[in-house]
């Protein structure tokens, strides 16, 4: 989920403390920490910008 998510490979601690975490919502709880990351927003903004060929010399933008 971190790869997905974040674009990176969790810590081996942040590893073994997931697998030893026995709540039941565990992996929800994940997903919300991950989503909450500052990471997550520049992994998706840099996919969409790639995916949408986002820059200055093909957009009606003008940059400040």
């Amino acid at each position: 989920m971190t790869l997905d998510l974040t674009g990176r490979i969790p810590t081996a601690d942040r590893l073994v403390a997931f697998l030893n975490d026995r709540a039941a919502d565990k992996r929800a709880k994940l997903v919300e920490e991950l989503l909450a990351k500052p990471e997550y927003v520049d992994k998706w903004t840099m996919f969409f910008g790639d995916l949408l060929k986002n820059n200055s010399a093909n957009t009606q933008i003008r940059r400040l």
